[in-house]
């Protein structure tokens, strides 16, 4: 598992077919002792396998990531696994990840300017 962070966002690369809830665990715990506050993007490209908790634990970060006022995308999702997430932003590849961390970034700000000026 690799963090880098990035301009506008932290990338987290896993090269695991299966994840389980304690790899997510241990993703989440890792970024939040490092960045805590960014935009984050899950590259899953050999991803076959993941467990209902997993999806569960994938949710719950985005929730809290969204409650923060940021952005989380799983990008290379490669597999149909199963399991519907449709409040979490999926795309095929990085660009398009990135592409959706940026419109997102530019629509908080703004939103954060037309409520400065009203």
């Amino acid at each position: 598992m690799t963090f880098s962070k990035e301009e506008k966002y932290v990338l987290i690369e896993t090269t695991n077919e299966h994840l389980d809830t304690e790899i997510i665990d241990a993703m989440r715990d890792r970024f939040y002792e490092k960045y805590e506050r960014e935009n984050i993007i899950i590259m899953l490209p050999k991803v076959k396998e993941m467990t209902d908790e997993a999806f569960n634990r994938f949710s719950f970060w985005n929730g809290e990531t969204r409650n923060m006022d940021k952005t989380f995308v799983i990008a290379s999702l490669v597999e149909e696994l199963g399991n519907e997430m449709p409040e979490i932003e999926k795309t095929m590849s990085l660009s398009e990840a990135q592409d959706i961390i940026f419109l997102e970034e530019v629509e908080r700000d703004i939103d954060r300017h037309f409520e400065e000026n009203m």
